[in-house]
C-alpha cells in the first residue's frame, strides 16, 4: 500500500477509533453529570484540569520528534523507541511528584484534594492526553498502522466507563469513582506495551548524547504545548478558586461537550507528520507545501461548518443532551 494510502487508512482509524472514544466519553459525561449533580462534576471536572497542567511536562513535545524521526529512519525505531520509554519514565515520574506536592501546597485537605490526588494517575495511564502511554503509539503512528492503538484504546475506554458509571450509580465517593476509572485503563496499557515490545523491539541504553538531542528538538513544541495546556485547563482552575465546584461543573459541561468536536481536526493532521518527515528531509518543499495546504483546507472545510451550526443551534444542543 502507498504511503497515501496508509495516510487515508491512518485518518479513517483515528476517525473511527477516536470518533468512538468521543462518542462514549460524551455519554459519559451527560450520565457522570446528571448523577453527580453540578458541585461533584466540578469537582471531578477540576481534579482532572489540574492533573492536566502536569501531563505536558510528561511528553515537552517528545513524542511528536520521536514520530518525525522514526518516519524519517524506520531502521532507528528501536534505538529512539528505547530512548523514549527512558526519558518519559523520568518525566512522567517527575510530572507525578511535581503534581503532588502542588496539590498538597494548593488545596486543603479534603474530598477535593483527594480527587485531585487520584487524578494525577493519568500522567501514566490515559490514553486521552499527553502521559507515559503516549510513547508507546509512537512507531505505530510513524508507520500509520494506528489501527492496533486505536482498537485498544477504544477496548480500553469502554471498560474504564463501565467502571467510572458503576461507581458512581453506587454513590461511591468521588476519589474511589477517579481510581476506578484509571485503574480500569491498565489493563490496555499493558496489552499495548506487550504488542509494541513484540513488534518494535525497543533497544535500551544509556545514550545520554541521543537523550539530549531528542530533548533539544522537543523542548519548542513542548513550550507550545504548555502555552495551549495552560490556556485549555486553568480557566476551570480559576473558575473553581473564583465561583466554587458548583460553578466548574456547570462550565465543565458545556466545555467538554464541545471540546469533543476535536476529533475532526486529529483525524486529519494525525497521518500529516509521518508524511511530511520524509518529504521534507529529501528537500521536496514544494509537495510538502501541497500537502500541508490540502490539510490545512479539509480542516478548515469541516470546522466551519460545525462552529457555525453549533451556535446556532446551541439552546436546542443543550437542552436536547443536559434537559
Amino acid at each position: 500500500m502507498s504511503r497515501f494510502g496508509a495516510a487515508l487508512r491512518t485518518s479513517a482509524w483515528v476517525l473511527l477509533g477516536k470518533g468512538a472514544e468521543r462518542v462514549l466519553r460524551l455519554v459519559v459525561i451527560v450520565v457522570l453529570a446528571r448523577l453527580l449533580e453540578p458541585k461533584g462534576f466540578g469537582a471531578y471536572s477540576f481534579a482532572f484540569a489540574f492533573a492536566e497542567l502536569f501531563a505536558v511536562f510528561t511528553d515537552l513535545g517528545l513524542n511528536a520528534v520521536l514520530v518525525r524521526e522514526m518516519a524519517k529512519d524506520p531502521a532507528e525505531t528501536p534505538r529512539l523507541l528505547g530512548a523514549g520509554v527512558v526519558l518519559k519514565l523520568a518525566l512522567s515520574a517527575l510530572s507525578f511528584a511535581a503534581a503532588w506536592g502542588a496539590a498538597f501546597l494548593a488545596l486543603a485537605p479534603g474530598e477535593l484534594r483527594a480527587s485531585t490526588l487520584a487524578a494525577t494517575f493519568l500522567l501514566f495511564l490515559s490514553f486521552r492526553g499527553a502521559s507515559l502511554r503516549w510513547v508507546l503509539e509512537a512507531p505505530f503512528e510513524a508507520r500509520l498502522q494506528v489501527g492496533v492503538p486505536a482498537r485498544i484504546g477504544l477496548w480500553s475506554e469502554l471498560l474504564s466507563a463501565a467502571c467510572l458509571l458503576g461507581a458512581a450509580w453506587l454513590g461511591l465517593p468521588l476519589p474511589v469513582l477517579i481510581l476506578a476509572q484509571l485503574g480500569a485503563l491498565a489493563p490496555g496499557c499493558v496489552v499495548l506495551a506487550r504488542r509494541t515490545a513484540r513488534e518494535m523491539r525497543p533497544r535500551l541504553a544509556f545514550e545520554p548524547a541521543l537523550w539530549l538531542r531528542l530533548l533539544r528538538a522537543a523542548l519548542p513544541i513542548g513550550a507550545a504545548n504548555l502555552c495551549l495546556i495552560a490556556y485549555a485547563r486553568t480557566d476551570i482552575l480559576m473558575l473553581e478558586w473564583l465561583a466554587g465546584t458548583s460553578a466548574v461543573g456547570m462550565y465543565a459541561a458545556a466545555f467538554k461537550l464541545v471540546g469533543s468536536l476535536d476529533i475532526l481536526p486529529l483525524a486529519l493532521t494525525t497521518p500529516l507528520l509521518p508524511l511530511l518527515s520524509p518529504v521534507i528531509a529529501a528537500g521536496r518543499r514544494e509537495e510538502a507545501g501541497r500537502l500541508y495546504r490540502g490539510a490545512v483546507t479539509l480542516t478548515c472545510a469541516m470546522a466551519v461548518p460545525v462552529a457555525a451550526g453549533g451556535t446556532a443551534l446551541a439552546g436546542e444542543i443543550t437542552a436536547l443532551i443536559y434537559g
